[in-house]
Formats: structure tokens, C-alpha cells, sequence
């Protein structure tokens, strides 16, 4: 199972913290700690994960009803005619 930190970490689930499951394995961490895209990922890293993916509309969903109507966070995106991952806010 996967943690992920929205400020945004995928962090393994063998750290201290706990996560309930579900469905896809993974779960959303939101850290409330304004940084850079760059600095997020770091932090992200240094906690053994990357920005997270939202790959779905359940998870878009999720995240948007924690972040709430004010909130901003980064996330990962991937270009689909490169490969790697590109900076992006996401937030309309």
C-alpha cells in the first residue's frame, strides 16, 4: 500500500503513519507546508515518495473535498508525448 502527501507525498506505508486502504492501494497525505514545486517534490522524496498522480475521477474528488474552495496544491503531472513528469497546479 502507498501513501500519498499532498503537498504532496507517495510515501510507502512502512513509515509511522497509517492510512486506511483502499481500492487502488494507496492513500492521500495532505501536508499544509507552502513550498515550490521543486521543494515539494524533494519533500516529497526525502520521505521516500513523489507528488501524486490523480489518475481518476474519484480521487480528483477526494482531493478536492479536503483541499476545500481556498486551498492550493501541487501535483504531478505527465506529459503524454514526453516521458517524466512536469510541474502543474492543480487547482481551477
Amino acid at each position: 500500500m502507498d501513501l500519498w502527501v499532498f503537498g504532496v507525498l507517495l510515501v510507502p506505508v512502512v513509515l509511522v503513519w497509517s492510512c486506511p486502504e483502499s481500492e487502488s492501494g494507496s492513500c492521500l497525505w495532505f501536508e499544509d507546508v507552502p513550498l515550490s514545486f521543486r521543494d515539494a517534490e524533494a519533500r516529497c522524496q526525502t520521505l521516500g515518495g513523489h507528488l501524486a498522480f490523480i489518475t481518476d475521477p474519484r480521487t480528483q474528488e477526494q482531493v478536492l473535498k479536503v483541499l476545500g474552495p481556498e486551498q492550493e496544491a501541487w501535483i504531478g503531472l505527465k506529459n503524454s508525448t514526453h516521458s517524466g513528469t512536469t510541474p502543474g497546479l492543480h487547482r481551477d
